[in-house]
């Protein structure tokens, strides 16, 4: 067998090693075997990549040689599959859009150059002739001028009638109608563009609490009232701070030991649990496998960044939404971590509460407040 390895960018584990990604423990490490005979230096001292392909075939094989590791693996690669073929649906419908506005500006310039056509043979059509007795008194309406002058002179004959205002006459109507306008553009000009543009009030129930729905549990899009009185939850020990909007959470319990706050909403079943505690041993890596190993198994992310003191965590998990942040703070030596969770058919409800508690959290990276407090 031949020391050749795939050589590409996207390369994964599986391709090193030769094998498919539904492959068993046997048939990775027979792969393994047969690979690293094949790519060892000694058996290839002409082959100057053959100490290198070694290396990624030891690598490869250590990595899915262990199941919890391969799991990981497996779903960085699914994620990641998932973001090229993402934006490769962005790039197509960007270039279809764009396509179908250069389609429709070229037809919009035939149109408009063709009734320009039109317009200009109008223009050139002659004046019907008109009977003898007629063309003395025939004026242009096309001229204000001429217009002004023959009216004048009609009127100074005796007998004649003066004739009706022309096309471009402001009538009593046209005079109210741009009033209207003008009045409506003042009340336009009065509008501040930097003030939050809100939908129209919606009848709300005569009595309810704060964050009460026009029809409960039913997973329709209603009208709910938006959070008005906000709390904030601070810890002295690890000196940080949360704000949960108090019309929709309420305290269940409280734990000192670990300075946890349980907060739920009994009216959609949405929990939020604050949670903090020194840190022993874990890394950001670590702690985070062990969470989405112990909570998040069976979830599907849609939102998981990582960061050098902390990282998130947010997708489905069945009829569930959870989104959780955990944080390494004090100078990493305590761990921090808020989470909440409620039902996907109340996301337009919960995702902007989440985004408010988000951009509302305060903790210390630094050991300085941590040491004062505690």
């Amino acid at each position: 067998m031949s020391c050749r390895v795939t050589e590409s960018a996207l390369r994964t584990s599986y391709d090193v090693l030769g094998v498919a990604k539904d492959a068993d423990a046997d048939t990775i490490k027979n792969a393994y075997r047969r690979r690293a005979k094949a790519c060892h230096p000694d058996l290839n001292p002409g082959h100057r990549n053959a100490a290198q392909q070694f290396v990624d075939v030891a690598a490869a094989y250590d990595l899915l040689s262990d199941p919890r590791r391969r799991a990981i693996y497996d779903y960085e690669l699914k994620m990641a599959v998932a973001r090229r073929r993402d934006a490769s649906e962005r790039l197509a419908k960007l270039w279809a859009a764009r396509c179908v506005a250069v389609a429709g500006a070229a037809v919009s310039v035939l149109v408009t150059s063709y009734w320009v056509g039109v317009a200009v043979q109008m223009a050139r059509d002659d004046v019907p002739v008109q009977p003898a007795d007629a063309q003395a008194a025939f004026v242009d309406r096309r001229d204000p001028v001429g217009y002004r002058d023959a009216s004048a002179s009609n009127a100074a004959d005796a007998g004649s009638i003066a004739p009706s205002a022309p096309a471009w006459a402001v009538t009593e109507d046209t005079g109210a109608a741009m009033a209207f306008v003008e009045a409506n553009h003042r009340d336009q000009r009065t509008w501040a563009p930097d003030e939050p543009t809100r939908p129209a009030a919606v009848p709300q129930p005569a009595a309810g609490k704060e964050g009460d729905r026009a029809d409960q549990g039913s997973g329709l899009a209603v009208a709910v009232h938006e959070p008005r009185e906000w709390k904030t939850y601070r810890d002295d020990r690890f000196a940080y701070s949360l704000s949960y909007p108090a019309g929709v959470f309420t305290t269940e319990k409280a734990s000192p030991s670990r300075s946890d706050q349980v907060l739920w909403s009994s009216e959609a079943g949405a929990r939020l649990v604050v949670a903090a505690r020194p840190r022993n041993s874990e890394t950001i890596a670590s702690y985070r496998r062990l969470i989405i190993e112990s909570r998040y198994a069976s979830a599907i992310f849609d939102y998981a960044p990582v960061r050098d003191t902390w990282f998130v965590l947010s997708g489905t998990r069945g009829q569930e939404m959870f989104y959780e942040r955990v944080s390494f703070a004090c100078g990493g030596e305590a761990i921090l971590s808020w989470q909440m969770t409620y039902r996907t058919a109340d996301r337009k409800r919960f995702d902007p509460i989440v985004e408010e508690i988000h951009r509302k959290y305060r903790y210390h990276a630094d050991r300085g407040p941590c040491a004062r407090a505690s």
